[in-house]
């Protein structure tokens, strides 16, 4: 899974923050003050600019009640009137984080380096209520259908767990709940389109 390095450097009171990756290569260069980076617990976030482009900071709760520190780059290039770019997602358990910032520190500004940690964005999904599961399953096309449609959906960085009950009014369909840390999030339903002729219907996703 790739992985992107990031290089912290202290001066003073100020931290610069690079990354590198294989797909991205170098990228520019992100100051920040020390206090703002230690204080994220009360304050939350804070944002670092590099001409157009801009790092936005802020802490998260892992499943397990873990800090990670998020570091969400908008890599923005402007060409005449066009405006391009992307965005990059990167995270690092908080405390370790710091103690790399530490170390520069002491040794006098030497470049401290850090893979980002792998990106697993899949929570645990829970079928609370089984009768349209057990339609589901009794036949192997729509087992595929469903199995199908979980392995694209459900990607979420905030999620918990998803759990899903039956639809009471559409057959081979679902219903489903995001839990996170914080509390219920996004609300919905796994929708099987098209049974008029099962062997070509669909799931979709509506929220």
């Amino acid at each position: 899974m790739e992985r992107t390095m990031i290089k912290i450097s202290v001066d003073g009171e100020f931290v610069s923050l690079r990354t590198y990756s294989r797909k991205y290569g170098r990228s520019g260069q992100f100051v920040l003050c020390r206090k703002e980076l230690e204080g994220l617990n009360t304050k939350g976030s804070t944002i670092s600019a590099d001409g157009y482009s801009y790092a936005r900071l802020y802490l998260h709760k892992n499943q397990k009640g873990g800090e990670v520190l998020k570091i969400e780059i908008t890599w923005l290039n402007s060409s005449g009137n066009e405006l391009t770019g992307r965005l990059e997602r990167l995270s690092f358990i908080y405390q370790d984080f710091l103690c790399c910032v530490e170390e520069s520190s002491l040794s006098g500004g030497t470049t401290c380096r850090r893979l980002s940690l792998p990106e697993c964005h899949r929570p645990a999904i829970e079928f609370s209520s089984r009768r349209n599961l057990k339609k589901v399953a009794q036949r192997k096309g729509m087992r595929r259908k469903l199995g199908k449609f979980l392995d694209r959906h459900f990607q979420w960085p905030d999620a918990v767990r998803i759990q899903v009950v039956d639809d009471s009014c559409v057959p081979y369909s679902f219903f489903f709940r995001e839990e996170r840390i914080s509390g219920i999030g996004v609300c919905g339903g796994i929708i099987l389109h098209g049974q008029e002729n099962l062997k070509n219907a669909c799931y979709g996703l509506h929220t």
